[in-house]
């Protein structure tokens, strides 16, 4: 996983995180919200 990839999901995956909650947290959810295939 290069560094930007990395960067992108940690962002991605803490405003979604603060936005939903833990429990709704999905890495399908994330995956789609970085474009990570």
């Amino acid at each position: 996983m290069t560094h930007p990839t990395k960067q992108r999901l940690l962002e991605a995956g803490l405003a979604m995180l603060l936005e939903h909650g833990y429990n709704d947290l999905g890495i399908q959810a994330l995956l789609a919200a970085t474009g990570t295939p």
